[in-house]
């Protein structure tokens, strides 16, 4: 059977087999408070769970480093108010780069709990970039007929659906980018969810960065058009 993965406070502990952690409870080396994982688990549970808890695990004092550590009640869990985009914290994480042992419970479960939301909205950017190709293709098509059609045949319009064709394309383009990076940011943090490696969790902030950066970029462009357009028309105005 594989070692268990026992982390404290939201720090990794080390792996340690099933053994080790039941003479730990009896010894004070572990908490029934403490966490862990093994693969094939659907997710954390309090080593009380795992291995049951018993009066001398709850009155015996700490016998080890390891349960000097700052601690909390028997039933607290990882805190919720740790933040999944700061760097993350853990013993196990030795120099600069390194990238061995297991993401924080916590981490991980707020990741989690957005995967939902990210995948939402990259569907419907999927759905909006589909259905402003398919704008596209259309008022490309009727643009080129108008254009070539004869005056007084065919359809009419040919140019000003031409610049809906751009405009649609343009549009599309904008919703592309934010759908393929969002669509791989849920992805990431799904295999989060099963490697709890820190590589995974890098991959999956590096895609949510790349939309954030995408997204501001836009912004400022826009407002930079917005201001152009308000000063311009103001000028207009003055001089009229």
């Amino acid at each position: 059977m594989s070692a268990y993965q026992v982390t404290r406070e939201g720090q990794n502990l080390g792996s340690f087999e099933a053994e080790q952690i039941q003479e730990g409870l009896q010894n004070g080396q572990f908490l029934p408070s403490d966490w862990g994982w093994q693969a094939g688990m659907s997710g954390w549970k309090g080593l009380a769970e795992i291995f049951g808890s018993s009066p001398a695990t709850q009155t015996k004092a700490p016998l080890s480093s390891l349960s000097a550590l700052v601690r909390r009640s028997p039933a607290s869990k990882p805190t919720d108010s740790l933040n999944p985009y700061a760097a993350p914290s853990s013993t196990v994480l030795a120099a600069a780069g390194d990238t061995k042992g297991t993401v924080p419970f916590a981490v991980i479960e707020e990741l989690t709990n957005t995967r939902s939301w990210v995948r939402t909205i990259a569907v419907l950017l999927w759905i909006s970039f589909s259905l402003l190709t398919l704008g596209c293709l259309v008022m490309g098509g009727a643009g080129l007929i108008g254009l070539m059609s004869k005056p007084g045949i065919g359809p009419v319009g040919g140019p000003e659906l031409i610049i809906l064709f751009v405009m649609y394309g343009i549009f599309g383009s904008l919703t592309y980018y934010p759908a393929r990076k969002l669509s791989k940011y849920a992805a990431n943090i799904a295999s989060l969810e099963k490697s709890q490696s820190f590589t995974d969790l890098t991959s999956a902030l590096t895609e949510q960065r790349r939309v954030w950066k995408f997204t501001a970029t836009i912004l400022i462009i826009y407002l930079a058009i917005v201001l152009v357009a308000t000063v311009g028309s103001a000028l207009v105005s003055f001089v009229r």
